[in-house]
């Protein structure tokens, strides 16, 4: 049975945004130019002369500001049409779609080491090997940066055609965690590399609790809506969001393999380059 995805705006496609979101942008559009080319003004003057930009100002921000609250608040009770790029083993993909998408942690990646060595994808040497490995265990406790407690996304299909973002986490299997630093180990890189399927998970993530870098998700729908005449508006509407919890069941919306015609419609990795082929 299909999943009811009326509350589910696709970022790429304003079709699917609320009508009183497209009605605001549409009776603001101009402003919203004014406002990119005057930002863009300053960020030459800040490069040309840094002193005089100090005084230099941008006279529709406080316009700006305001209709981006008034977005953010009409935003806020739907959701976001999100992607996880990852590779999967089938067993995973079966769980996924059952009890949903687990947030990254360090009970969860040693269940999944014991899983893949327990059915006889991951051979025992190499799961000594990973247990064993400094870099593992320091990536693990987020020496490297934090991403455990997690789940990370992108929110355009332009970063999912873009292949130097998302090849890696196709082609090796167990995350960046696991694969961080092993890829060209020739001790476990190539049954990284053999584990699972590439794999697009597809959700609906609430836009309440998706969490990105920028102060607004109204900010990256008006620079998706001027995106046609402003060729890199800030901040960009292709964004990367993280949800601190587990994802349920009812939250992932399809998982796109690369067996299917979809996958290459989404990704277009039939025409990547040879260094950041995937299979």
């Amino acid at each position: 049975m299909s999943k009811d995805l009326s509350l589910t705006l696709e970022i790429d496609s304003p079709h699917t945004w609320p009508s009183p979101v497209r009605q605001i942008l549409s009776e603001n559009r101009q402003l919203f130019l004014d406002f990119h080319r005057r930002q863009i003004e300053l960020q030459k003057l800040r490069e040309e002369d840094f002193l005089d930009s100090l005084s230099a100002k941008n006279m529709f921000f406080d316009t700006i500001e305001e209709i981006t609250i008034l977005l953010e608040n009409i935003l806020m009770p739907y959701n976001i049409a999100a992607y996880h790029c990852t590779r999967l083993a089938r067993y995973e993909i079966d769980c996924i779609i059952e009890d949903g998408l687990k947030a990254l942690t360090s009970d969860f990646i040693n269940h999944r080491l014991v899983t893949a060595l327990g059915k006889g994808l991951l051979p025992p040497d190499s799961y000594k090997y990973l247990l064993s490995d400094d870099v593992f265990r320091k990536a693990i406790q987020n020496e490297f940066g934090r991403r455990t407690g997690s789940v990370w996304f992108c929110s355009s299909k332009n970063t999912l055609k873009d292949s130097g973002s998302v090849y890696r986490l196709f082609r090796s299997w167990g995350g960046e965690v696991v694969y961080f630093n092993h890829e060209e180990n020739e001790s476990i890189g190539p049954c990284l590399r053999s584990i699972g399927t590439p794999c697009i998970v597809r959700c609906s993530l609430p836009i309440s609790q998706a969490q990105i870098f920028f102060p607004a998700y109204s900010q990256s729908f008006i620079s998706r809506y001027i995106s046609d005449e402003i060729k890199y508006p800030h901040p960009p509407y292709e964004l990367d969001m993280h949800m601190q919890r587990d994802l349920t069941a009812e939250e992932i919306i399809e998982i796109v393999e690369i067996s299917s015609p979809e996958f290459k419609r989404l990704t277009n990795y039939n025409t990547w380059p040879e260094s950041h082929e995937i299979r």
